[in-house]
């Protein structure tokens, strides 16, 4: 049951997540996914941020 085992992890908060990848120095690309299967195709190509619309 792989989603007890998730619901188990400590992870950061999205706010958190969304903090931390603005404090750090750079440019952030995050290329827009008009649904769930392109922010799916937009990580498994390897993009750490996408901007998505669509529940995953």
């Amino acid at each position: 049951m792989p989603y007890l085992v998730e619901a188990d992890t400590q992870r950061p908060s999205a706010g958190e997540q969304l903090r931390h990848m603005l404090e750090t120095p750079g440019i952030v690309q995050m290329p827009g996914a008009h649904n769930g299967l392109a922010a799916l195709q937009a990580k498994a190509a390897g993009l750490r941020h996408s901007i998505s619309r669509a529940p995953l």
